[in-house]
């Protein structure tokens, strides 16, 4: 037996109870003084750049590892154009060598 679809329907109705009112929410994602910020439901977490131990990218998302720090996942359809988030990344990794 499978527990996967229920755990994801269980989990999608305890966010739909305890976020519902709140959805759906914006989450800005932006590099300012060298640190990756993200801001999403009142909530505000930022990485210092110095700490990015690995960029991944795969067809969805751009995955910013900072080791025991933790992780910043992009979703790439914030971004307008390819070239913006080529210009988001180099400046991460720019910042990082500084």
């Amino acid at each position: 037996m499978t527990y996967k679809p229920l755990v994801k329907r269980r989990i999608r109705k305890y966010i739909e109870r305890e976020y519902g009112a709140q959805l759906p929410t914006v989450t800005r994602y932006s590099f300012e003084n060298g640190q990756v910020v993200c801001e999403s439901s009142g909530v505000t977490i930022s990485f210092s750049s110095s700490e990015l131990t690995d960029v991944i990218e795969d067809k969805e998302r751009l995955e910013l590892s900072f080791g025991d720090k933790g992780l910043s996942v992009i979703p790439l359809r914030a971004f307008k154009t390819a070239e913006e988030k080529k210009l988001f990344v180099t400046a991460i990794r720019g910042a990082k060598e500084s």
